[in-house]
């Protein structure tokens, strides 16, 4: 049980509950290894662990019930035949010590270790979902930057048209209603702009406090986030092949050990508990002094009470327990599933977007550049086409973000460590 203890609190202890003062590093696999040391469940797993060794200590002891000593002292004066008032000195001490007969202590040490074993299990789930939630906010991260610098090409694009169509509403050749439209669409620009960056800078601060740091300490993150294109490094069958050995699921099955402890500890409690003591006292008028020792035994008869509320508790903890174990089988079974059919989906709308949409909106811009130079293309005609490549683009970075934070949660449920986990 020490042994046990000693290997999960060095698991553990790095965590921190201080603010780091380093800086954050911007690449995927770094960012990963700093906040298994960094971030905000680390405190809880260490409260947590103090609280199973309080518990495996307690279960280790010798016996469970501490020994009881008691003690008197008195004085006895006699009333008849003592005209000199004499007073008698007397005392006593002993000692007690309650001993449990039904194998408690063993049942006690078992669930002991038992919820020690769950917990490395809920340690390794939490690694697990610390490494999720790093990798979601920083393909986040990576999504808005390229967002931020999208809109501010945009803004800066409409600013260009809203300059060119007051010119040409000087010159007579364009119309208010020309100008109010490039007004609106560089004021709308703006506003994308000014959304991107605020949703930025939340997703940092997201970050910062899940690492335990401060937002000017995130760096700008760098990472290619398109990998659609890479093929999966595993099969549906292979995930599914992992679904048994989740730590989530691992640790309810200790969880259930633990709680089958438990209740066989409850029904030992219905037997009586045996009590032995031992006592001494010297009693009588000092010149006829009388010796007492004294052996006791005690063992309370189980007529009202025989632990009814306690084994009613930890059978109904059993039963949670394996409903638990059934559920997550089942939850993981059928989100394994429909993560991999979203997965397989999302890779096709961005084969889509990457080889049909962008080509030919690149295509629409390259032609409307084209009809400007000869005077065949009016102001729709381009806010259209910059609406349309604008629009393709955002989708673009939508859809690979999907794809991403999909293919995390689908690697999570199968408990996979590719080749960027540490």
């Amino acid at each position: 049980m020490r042994i046990w203890t000693l290997t999960l609190f060095i698991f553990i202890a790095p965590g921190s509950i201080a603010l780091a003062a380093t800086t954050v590093p911007p690449t995927l696999s770094e960012l990963q290894q700093y906040a298994l040391k960094n971030n905000i469940s680390s405190p809880d797993q260490q409260a947590q662990l103090s609280s199973l060794i309080g518990g495996s200590e307690s279960a280790d002891a010798l016996l469970f019930n501490n020994p009881v000593i008691d003690g008197n002292s008195g004085k006895r004066r006699s009333v008849a035949g003592n005209p000199d008032n004499i007073q008698q000195t007397e005392w006593g001490a002993g000692v007690s010590q309650t001993f449990e007969i039904a194998g408690q202590q063993g049942y006690r040490q078992e669930s002991a270790q038992f919820s020690m074993s769950a917990f490395r299990e809920e340690s390794l789930d939490t690694r697990n979902q610390v490494l999720l939630t790093t990798s979601t906010l920083f393909y986040q991260i990576v999504t808005l930057q390229e967002k931020v610098r999208l809109e501010r090409e945009a803004v800066e694009l409409f600013s260009r048209a809203e300059l060119v169509v007051s010119r040409q509403r000087q010159s007579g050749s364009a119309t208010r209603l020309d100008n109010n439209v490039a007004t609106i669409e560089r004021q709308l620009a703006n506003n994308q702009l000014l959304t991107a960056q605020q949703d930025l800078k939340d997703t940092r601060n997201e970050l910062a406090r899940f690492l335990l740091t401060s937002e000017d300490a995130i760096p700008e993150m760098k990472g290619d986030f398109d990998t659609t294109a890479k093929p999966l490094p595993y099969t549906y069958a292979s995930l599914g092949s992992r679904l048994e050995k989740s730590p989530k699921l691992a640790a309810l099955e200790w969880q259930e050990k633990s709680a089958i402890a438990e209740l066989e500890l409850q029904k030992a409690a219905r037997i009586p508990d045996v009590t032995l003591g031992v006592s001494y006292s010297q009693d009588g008028p000092d010149d006829s002094r009388e010796d007492l020792t004294t052996l006791s035994i005690s063992v309370p008869l189980p007529l009202f009470q025989r632990n009814e509320a306690g084994i009613g508790q930890a059978t109904t903890a059993v039963t949670r327990s394996r409903l638990a174990i059934n559920t997550a089988k089942n939850e993981q079974q059928q989100t394994l599933k429909n993560q991999w059919d979203k997965l397989n989906n999302l890779k096709d709308r961005v084969r889509i977007l990457n080889q049909q949409v962008l080509p030919a909106t690149d295509m629409n811009k390259q032609l409307t550049l084209l009809a400007q130079e000869n005077g065949q293309s009016s102001l729709p005609d381009v806010l259209l086409t910059s609406q349309q490549i604008l629009n393709a683009q955002r989708t673009r970075l939508d859809t690979l973000l999907e794809y991403q934070t999909t293919r995390l949660k689908l690697e999570n449920i199968a408990n996979w460590s590719g080749q960027e986990l540490p």
